[in-house]
């Protein structure tokens, strides 16, 4: 993915970037149908363990982002705050819509206590697969960028998984962009 977003920026002139799909949610409040803004965003792949002859203790992970180069520590991404203040003022009634942290990376996290980790810890309100990629070339490339998110399904609550709320989540999107104009 973020090499097709990279050969986009370099060769086309991007001048926002907006980030819509899935994800799953983390806490008791938020359900499948609901809609998150993703203010900030995370790694959630990325992080150091601790030094225990046995076992495992996930309390004891640390997240952080691994930079060539540079400081390994947790990097936290955020949403352009113009593009904040304009989803604000987008009026919506089908679905509740929540600003949040989300977590990412290539994983579908499914453990209760590794979400628990996540959302108490990290403050992580949801996880997808993509938007960490998305916001660190955002961020390189100085590109204005937000991510939309609907919940199809909400691990913590036994939600499973259901597709159908992308169309709720796309006539957002269609109302968001129109804001932009």
């Amino acid at each position: 993915m973020s090499s097709m977003i990279s050969i986009a920026i370099v060769n086309y002139d991007i001048s926002t970037i907006i980030n819509y799909g899935m994800v799953g949610a983390y806490e008791n409040n938020i359900h499948k149908k609901d809609l998150i803004i993703g203010s900030e965003c995370i790694n959630i792949n990325s992080y150091i363990t601790a030094n225990l002859t046995t076992g495992i203790d996930i309390n004891l992970w640390n997240l952080v982002t691994f930079t060539d180069g540079g400081k390994d520590e947790l990097i936290i991404y955020n949403a352009n705050s113009m593009l904040l203040d304009t989803i604000k003022k987008v009026k919506y009634e089908d679905s509740n819509v929540i600003l949040g942290r989300i977590g990412s990376g290539d994983v579908w996290d499914k453990e209760h206590e590794k979400i628990r980790l996540l959302r108490d810890k990290y403050k992580v309100c949801c996880e997808d697969m993509e938007s960490v990629a998305i916001y660190q070339l955002a961020t390189k490339y100085n590109i204005p960028c937000i991510s939309i998110k609907g919940v199809s399904n909400n691990e913590i609550l036994n939600e499973n998984y259901d597709d159908s709320v992308l169309n709720n989540l796309v006539n957002y999107v269609i109302l968001f962009i129109k804001q932009l104009k």
